[in-house]
């Protein structure tokens, strides 16, 4: 602030003990700076003590100027160059720095470090103008000789980007360095964006940001990677913030080794350091609003949803087909079909699923039998209404470590005999889901198939082996006797069956695949000389088949423990400025942007891009207000924030004539936060869906439509997908359809 001593007068002073009007004073003084608005006047009552202030509205007259003459004296002094400076010129975007020098003598091989400094003073020697003081030590062109003109003209260039696209930065993720040692990623790593970058630039110099749209966005392991190695700190932002068309810029308060993120062109407007209107030489104005999109899509990080039972079950709600979906995708389940009928037979079945394998299985017969012969040389015939004719049980035991590899599979089945002297009997059926009592009749046979399964380490199947035992011949005590003098039907004899099959690799993606059937079977025994049967005879004996070579593995079963199974929802915004947009529409995405933050940065990534109004000044003073500080200027105190800054001296010359580049926002066509907001919308001809339940033909399945911004959730409806080869996907399944003669058809699904 500058010091005025005033002079004046202001009548008989008068002595009121509480500060009663005196009388009106009028004072005059000299200044450079003209005051324009109210200054503070402290009396004195010399020589004892201060008796108060008052403020008033100056009313000032500005001095003529006379460049170089006693009243402005310029002083630039370039220190670190070899020869004596000729001209120079400076200028300064915010990203850049760069300085033109020309001098007398020949230097093409110097390569010095140079120190800009300039000021104005008045005659008198008060201060007027300073630029901080620049160092350059960069070179931005080789020294330029001018042999004829005997000079050399030097170009040196500062930048954030001279530092940070040299050095290579190491590993920075979390994830990346010790990955989550849980493969189902229960909890996973997270890397807050901000922070990232914040650690990585303040190696490099102070650093901070004018505005944080990022700080709550993240990189998850599995879902949004990254990765900074073998980065350099440039491409970070480039990656990061760059994205969002923020630029790194040397920090404007002029200090060396500090630079700031922000937006090329404001987001708002302020005041600043006022300049006078009778220091300015040449003023203009224009408008930029041509850059401004028609229209603003801005994706974000997609949504996963994953597929869990419940998820799909909850979208099903209400459908014909919730029941059976929920028993295909529940892990623990129990439950039966209802009976079947053909004739007198009915046939019901029972299953149970535990930890999301069928484990049990149950089949129950039921149906009429009749029983005829001869008795003392008369027919007897008997029925019997609804007893058990079939009886079939399964039990699967799977690998614990691997949920989904079957080690060993057990069936069993039950057999009735029925003849003259048979007598109803009774058999408890026990589940699973089925819990029957069973007519039945001589139980003759508890048949048996055991199946075993051996893995290699590499999780292919090795061998399976399966054993079965079946009833080959019945028994019965007094079997010739009549019927009440009869034993009940035994089992006599049972056929033991084995079956093998061997997988080995042989190279070259073929196997040499072995199977075998042995067991004991029953052949009769005839008298050598009468040639009559006598007797069965067991025989083990085995089926000859040779090993082949085939290009068909064997099966091999996936040991995820994990449910992973997720569908990732596209998110986004879109924007319409309405009147103020005019260049061709604009898409940008940010792989790693929550979808929560799409309006706000959506409308900071239009305002970047808003109306702008440009001042352009000429000021015959070396002033300091470097790119990215606010500068009040005019009658009328309008203001912008300083986009570049330009300054120097001819050859001769005495006078700097700074040369300034102001913007700030226009809101003549509406302000950005006033644009349109819309849904983004997914593609009309194809997409992906959700299947959640089978249907006649297809699929009916859950279709994202867009993605609405405003309530953070997707946008879907469930629509009918209609399969036309191949084998349909299952509940849960993802699929891929696009629109044939206005039907979705499924083209994959995974």
């Amino acid at each position: 602030m500058p010091i005025l001593i005033l002079s004046g007068n202001s009548g008989a002073p008068q002595t009121p003990p509480a500060f009663l009007p005196g009388v009106p004073a009028t004072f005059t003084a000299t200044t450079v700076q003209v005051v324009t608005r109210a200054a503070l006047f402290v009396a004195r009552s010399s020589p004892d003590y201060i008796i108060g202030s008052v403020a008033f509205q100056a009313q000032s007259l500005p001095l003529p100027l006379t460049a170089g003459g006693t009243e402005t004296l310029y002083h630039a002094q370039l220190s670190g160059l070899p020869g004596l400076v000729l001209s120079w010129d400076y200028s300064h975007n915010g990203q850049d720095e760069e300085l033109s020098a020309v001098v007398r003598g020949l230097f093409g091989t110097s390569t010095p470090t140079v120190t800009l400094n300039a000021e104005a003073q008045t005659g008198g020697g008060s201060l007027l103008a300073r630029l901080p003081t620049r160092t350059f030590s960069t070179m931005g062109q080789e020294p330029q000789e001018d042999v004829g003109a005997f000079q050399t003209t030097f170009r040196f260039r500062e930048s954030v980007s001279t530092v940070l696209k040299r050095a290579v930065l190491p590993e920075k993720i979390a994830w990346k360095i010790s990955p989550t040692p849980d493969p189902c990623l229960s909890v996973r790593q997270r890397q807050n964006v901000s922070v990232l970058v914040h650690d990585i630039m303040r190696n490099f110099g102070r650093f901070f940001l004018e505005v944080d749209p990022l700080i709550s966005a993240y990189f998850e392991e599995g879902r949004t990677d990254f990765s900074t190695e073998d980065l350099t700190p440039l491409e970070v932002w480039d990656a990061t913030y760059g994205q969002l068309g923020m630029v790194l810029a040397l920090s404007p308060d002029g200090q060396p080794d500090r630079f700031v993120g922000r937006f090329p062109n404001p987001l708002d407007t302020r005041g600043g350091a006022f300049i006078s209107p009778d220091w300015i030489t040449a003023l203009s104005q224009g408008r930029e609003l041509l850059q401004t999109p028609v229209r603003l899509t801005l994706k974000g990080a997609d949504q996963p949803l994953p597929l869990k039972p419940e998820v799909i079950l909850g979208l099903l709600a209400g459908d014909p087909g919730l029941d059976e979906v929920s028993r295909e995708l529940l892990p623990e389940q129990e439950w039966y079909d209802p009976v079947e009928s053909a004739g007198t037979a009915r046939t019901q079945r029972g299953y149970r699923k535990s930890g999301g394998q069928m484990v049990s299985t149950l089949e129950i017969t039921t149906d009429d039998i009749e029983v005829r012969e001869t008795v003392d040389d008369k027919p007897f015939f008997k029925l019997w209404r609804g007893v058990a004719t079939g009886y079939k049980r399964s039990d699967t035991a799977y690998d614990p470590l691997c949920p989904g590899r079957p080690l060993r599979e057990v069936t069993e089945s039950k057999s009735w005999g029925f003849d003259a002297q048979t007598a109803p009997g009774t058999f408890y059926a026990y589940g699973p889901a089925l819990y029957h009592t069973l007519n039945v009749g001589d139980l003759v046979s508890d048949e048996r198939t055991v199946t075993t399964y051996r893995y290699s380490p590499q999780g292919y199947l090795v061998a399976k082996t399966t054993a079965t035992r079946r009833l080959a011949s019945l028994k019965q005590e007094a079997a010739e006797d009549t019927p009440d003098k009869r034993g009940p039907l035994e089992g006599r004899e049972y056929v033991v069956t084995t079956q093998t099959e061997q997988w080995q690799p042989a190279g070259g993606g073929r196997w040499l695949y072995t199977p075998g059937v042995s067991g004991q079977t029953l052949v009769p025994v005839y008298d050598a000389e009468s040639g009559e049967a006598i007797r069965t005879a067991s025989v083990a004996r085995s089926s000859p088949d040779a090993p082949r070579i085939t290009d068909q593995a064997p099966p091999n079963y996936d040991c995820n423990t994990c449910d992973l199974k997720e569908i990732l929802d596209p998110t986004g915004a879109v924007f319409r400025p309405g009147d103020a947009g005019f260049a061709d529409a604009q898409e940008v995405t940010i792989a790693f942007l929550p979808p929560e933050l799409l309006v706000d940065t959506g409308t900071l990534i239009l305002a970047r891009d808003w109306g702008r109004l440009v001042t352009s000044l000429d000021v015959p003073l070396p002033l300091g207000h470097l790119p990215g500080t606010w500068v009040s200027f005019g009658e009328g105190q309008d203001s912008g924030r300083v986009r570049e800054l330009r300054m120097g001296q001819a050859e001769g010359d005495v006078k700097i004539i700074t040369q300034l580049t102001l913007v700030r926002p226009d809101y003549l066509l509406g302000k950005p936060n006033q644009a349109a907001r819309d849904n983004l919308l997914a593609e009309y001809g194809s997409g992906r869906a959700v299947m959640l339940a089978g249907k006649p033909g297809g699929a009916l399945a859950r279709i994202v439509r867009g993605w609405d911004p405003v309530a953070v959730q997707p946008i879907v409806e469930p629509g009918f997908i209609a399969f036309r080869t191949g084998f349909p996907p299952r509940p849960g399944d993802e699929i891929e359809w696009k629109l044939v003669r206005g039907q979705r058809e499924a083209t994959g699904a995974r």
